[in-house]
């Protein structure tokens, strides 16, 4: 038998197929990740691998109820992520300020990679979140472009933003750290935000999203209007960042600051306005396939390449 075992596993490996050492279902598992069922399970991983100087890669096991106290990563975390498995929720019951708190801009260099994927954040009725996502990892450019803060498959239900009155809500999805001329980074593919008012947090016209991208996003808008993506001239900038495949019930008004940008394929729904806010045309951002707002009003270096 031993040897008619072994000459099959010889066929087997000339044609490329190698035997596994472990279960096909539960490898992923058993070598990268741990599995978890609360919040307190998420924060005592998260202080283990700190101390261990390793990175935290957590599936959740079930529903984690958020009870007004979300999640700090503090420096010291090689990286972070936490995978839904789209199967499993957050749930936050109660008010919180955030909900993922990146802390690794407080030292030069000690900024790490986050990952939050397949998941969706349910806020129950009465529920308001100040800020989902706090991104505070960025101490330079230079850490902004070593440095990511991502968002995959992540589903943030609020309720229905066209129903005036809806009395839960979140009022930034993103925001940057509480200080004057902060840095973050993001990488965003698959969000859909339900009653979400800003999704980048006011900050100051010093403070800037560099290198960052927003693809494959939809936003529903807040208590009957729109959802803004950028909250005008004295909000934090763009610099170099992608927005692509971007729809629904959205404003866009950019920094002062901001610019060489790209927008493409980014919709509308004509009830909020599209405007730049550099009336001295020399911060150009580009335009292809933007349409559905109402006013469209460019800035006099912005190239809009449907024109």
């Amino acid at each position: 038998m031993n040897a008619v075992v072994a000459f099959l596993v010889g066929v087997m490996a000339m044609f490329g197929f190698v035997p596994r050492a472990y279960n096909q279902n539960v490898d992923r598992i058993v070598r990268r990740s741990t599995i978890v069922y609360s919040a307190d399970a998420i924060r005592r991983n998260i202080t283990l691998c700190v101390t261990e100087k390793r990175p935290c890669v957590l599936e959740l096991g079930d529903d984690i109820d958020v009870a007004g106290r979300g999640f700090a990563l503090p420096i010291g975390l090689k990286s972070f992520r936490v995978d839904g498995g789209d199967t499993y929720r957050f749930i936050v019951s109660r008010d919180t300020p955030f909900l993922f708190k990146a802390l690794g801009a407080a030292r030069a260099g000690a900024g790490f990679p986050v990952d939050i994927a397949n998941v969706d954040i349910l806020l129950k009725p009465g529920v308001n979140v100040e800020t989902m996502f706090i991104v505070d990892q960025a101490f330079s450019v230079l850490d902004a472009q070593l440095t990511t803060f991502s968002v995959r498959g992540v589903k943030i239900d609020a309720g229905d933003g066209q129903v005036t009155g809806n009395d839960r809500s979140v009022t930034n999805i993103f925001g940057l750290a509480d200080r004057v001329g902060a840095l973050g980074h993001i990488v965003v593919d698959g969000l859909t935000a339900l009653n979400a008012k800003n999704v980048f947090a006011v900050d100051d016209t010093l403070s800037a999203w560099v290198f960052s991208q927003v693809r494959n996003a939809l936003f529903d808008g807040f208590d009957g209007g729109p959802t803004t993506i950028g909250a005008g001239p004295a909000s934090a900038a763009f610099v170099s960042c992608l927005f692509q495949s971007v729809f629904g019930s959205i404003t866009v008004s950019t920094g002062v600051q901001s610019t060489e940008n790209l927008w493409s394929v980014v919709g509308g729904n004509t009830s909020g306005a599209f405007i730049t806010n550099d009336p001295g045309g020399i911060k150009p951002q580009t335009l292809v396939r933007v349409s559905q707002f109402s006013p469209k009003t460019l800035s006099p270096g912005d190239k809009d390449l449907d024109l």
